[in-house]
C-alpha cells in the first residue's frame, strides 16, 4: 500500500467527459449578434431577443455586455404600474 493510500478507500475514476455548455458567442454569428444589438437598442427585451435567437436571456444579457451595451433595468409598461 502507498502511504498516500488510505486503507480501504477507492479512488473514483471518471470516464465520462466533464459538461461544459458551448459559449454562446460560439452558437450564434456575428451578424447575429449585431442584430441582437440593434434590437436591444430598438426597445426589445432580453427575454424576446432570447427567444428570437434561441438563446436564454442570460445569453442575451452576457452578449450585450461583451459588446459594451448599457443593460437597461426591467422596461414597466403603464399596464403593470
Amino acid at each position: 500500500m502507498h502511504k498516500h493510500q488510505i486503507s480501504g478507500a477507492k479512488q473514483r475514476v471518471s470516464r465520462k467527459p466533464k459538461h461544459q455548455p458551448q459559449r454562446v458567442d460560439r452558437r450564434i454569428n456575428a451578424e447575429q449578434i449585431q442584430s441582437l444589438i440593434t434590437g436591444y437598442k430598438q426597445g426589445k427585451s432580453s427575454a424576446a431577443l432570447g427567444i428570437e435567437f434561441g438563446i436564454s436571456k442570460t445569453s442575451v444579457i452576457e452578449l450585450l455586455r461583451k459588446n459594451a451595451v448599457r443593460i437597461q433595468n426591467s422596461r414597466i409598461s403603464i399596464e403593470n404600474q
